[in-house]
């Protein structure tokens, strides 16, 4: 039914009403908007809302609506959405939506409110920002604005309309999102930067011309030559030395940018959507579903600030169980993003898992807790998670050539193709994600190197008896890289012939941790570091087919939160103490 008809109706519906006692009047905000400003309706957040009013204010609960207003849709389509908030809820009350008053006329609605003689409280959606001038046109006291963030809370004005004696959260689930379909901000899971980079040659040594500094989009001052940033990257005026030739088509994609600091953030973001998704229609779509849920994680940290970042941003609670390797620095970090709990138990991660899936989730799941186990990477909602960095990588390449003096001379101009990919490898989550990329991309010649540390090299140990190894310990100071076992997906992705791996020595990673942060202005962990190192020792030639200066690699810069200068430090001292062999 249209706005005008129901308008039509809400006057007759006035006239036959039968008086009533005093009314309440509760007032809301609209449901979410879409990203793009020109649509001015709902996004799927926003309808998932308005459907969930229909059981926070219907006809079984506690407000007793009988008559709901909403300012008045412009022909244009503009002003839409507060009509669009309450109409499914108006549909089940039988009850029209009054649109007679407009945006910024309050009287109108104080004349609504006071003349109203109907049965029931009174609802009013509205756009947030004149919220408080209706409250005040009541002669409500001291009406503070409603806050822009927010979309589900309910103000409370019982006649004669004093005092707000309440703001109650409306406990509409999220509508949870795609990785594709969340907007920059990235309070989940988001997409990551893509930038160029010139490596130098291992025989060039610390003392060789430095890399130019190229700063991912938000970081980036304007072009010199244009005044303004033209593209989603810009290349830095300083030039490029001829000596670093050999390695000039090296890209960085700075998984180190998202939300949680790590690439985690992708992998464990979309696992959790999922099981979100799942619980709210296991329960039939109720509205509060999230605030129920309880996450928990297994981590040495990383995969633990995803959870925590995920949650607290859906309203839910996140404990983490980490291995006694991890340190206070992470612990705190931890806690500092909104952990309900950290525990320490087991000497590796497989230990903290065993303890968090065996013991403590049973026990809070009989105490009647939703709890949800969050895996660190071994899941398929994991990997497609991950998958998003080589989907990335195909589209953002294609730019780069406007933004960088890259050489793709054997390759048509503006061509996706990537000859190598570097990732580091813990329990196989990232990588198996990258290798699912390129299948969904039919980008089988692309080769793969995936990256470890010695006593962190479950994968290679692996792949060499061509079966699943157990390490006895995880030894390795990269203790992210930690995980004994790898899934079984990463060993058969590691099997294929495009695929590579490669074991490197603590001190290597430590050499590139100092290296890059020197040279690319980035800090990250040990584990992430060994993708660099193979550039600067060398061995990158060696492990791309065909390498050359057309050559196309990326670095995955998967990122880490476990690290700090003062950190740094301390790893660079003990291996110089150490006796060289």
């Amino acid at each position: 039914m249209k706005p005008a008809a129901l308008l039509l109706l809400a006057g007759a519906a006035l006239a036959a009403a039968k008086p009533t006692a005093k009314p309440t009047v509760y007032f809301i905000r609209h449901g979410e908007k879409p990203s793009d400003e020109n649509d001015q309706g709902l996004s799927a957040q926003g309808l998932q809302r308005a459907q969930c009013l229909r059981t926070v204010f219907g006809a079984a609960s506690q407000y007793n609506i009988g008559h709901i207003m909403a300012q008045t849709p412009k022909k244009d389509g503009s002003r839409q959405r507060p009509y669009d908030t309450v109409a499914p809820l108006a549909g089940d009350l039988g009850i029209p939506v009054d649109t007679s008053c407009g945006r910024d006329d309050s009287d109108c609605v104080q004349n609504v409110v006071k003349s109203y003689s109907g049965s029931g409280n009174i609802l009013i959606c509205w756009e947030h920002k004149a919220l408080q001038d209706l409250a005040t046109a009541l002669g409500t006291k001291d009406v503070s604005p409603y806050p822009s963030d927010h979309f589900d809370l309910i103000w409370t004005d019982p006649s004669p309309f004093k005092h707000i004696m309440g703001q109650t959260h409306s406990r509409t689930p999220v509508l949870l999102a795609r990785l594709s379909d969340i907007q920059p901000s990235r309070a989940i899971l988001g997409t990551s930067t893509i930038v160029a980079v010139k490596l130098p040659r291992a025989e060039d040594g610390q003392n060789s011309t430095p890399i130019p500094a190229v700063h991912p989009a938000h970081r980036q001052p304007p072009s010199r030559n244009h005044g303004r940033r033209q593209g989603p990257v810009d290349q830095n005026p300083s030039r490029q030395s001829a000596d670093t030739a050999p390695g000039s088509n090296v890209f960085l994609k700075l998984e180190n940018l998202q939300p949680s600091g790590s690439f985690k953030s992708r992998g464990i973001g979309n696992f959790m959507a999922a099981k979100l998704r799942a619980l709210r229609d296991d329960t039939n779509g109720t509205c509060g579903t999230r605030a129920e849920a309880h996450f928990y994680s297994s981590s040495a940290g990383n995969a633990g600030l995803a959870c925590v970042h995920a949650a607290v941003t859906l309203g839910c609670q996140a404990t983490v169980v980490v291995p006694l390797s991890t340190t206070a620095f992470i612990i705190a970090k931890l806690r500092q993003a909104g952990a309900t709990d950290v525990i320490q138990r087991g000497a590796s991660w497989q230990e903290a898992d065993d303890y968090l899936t065996r013991t403590l989730i049973e026990h809070a799941r009989a105490k009647g807790e939703a709890a949800v186990y969050v895996p660190p990477f071994d899941a398929p909602e994991i990997w497609d998670g991950n998958a998003g960095i080589s989907r990335e990588i195909a589209r953002q390449l294609g730019g780069t050539a406007r933004h960088y003096p890259v050489s793709f001379k054997s390759r048509p101009s503006g061509s996706g193709e990537v000859d190598a990919i570097v990732c580091s490898v813990g329990g196989g989550g990232l990588f198996s994600g990258v290798m699912q990329g390129l299948d969904e991309l039919h980008m089988r010649h692309t080769r793969v190197i995936a990256v470890e540390t010695l006593g962190a090299d479950s994968l290679s140990q692996a792949v060499a008896k061509k079966e699943l190894v157990t390490l006895p310990a995880i030894t390795s100071l990269a203790t992210s890289l930690g995980a004994r076992t790898v899934c079984e997906k990463a060993l058969e992705y590691a099997l294929r012939d495009t695929v590579s791996t490669v074991v490197l020595s603590d001190s290597e990673a430590i050499s590139a941790c100092r290296r890059f942060a020197d040279e690319e202005r980035f800090l990250v962990e040990l584990a992430c570091a060994v993708c660099p190192a193979l550039c600067y020792n060398g061995r990158l030639a060696e492990l791309v087919p065909g390498f050359s200066k057309d050559s196309v690699v990326v670095l995955v810069v998967c990122g880490g939160s476990n690290m700090s200068i003062d950190i740094m430090d301390k790893y660079a001292v003990s291996q110089a103490a150490k006796p060289k062999a």
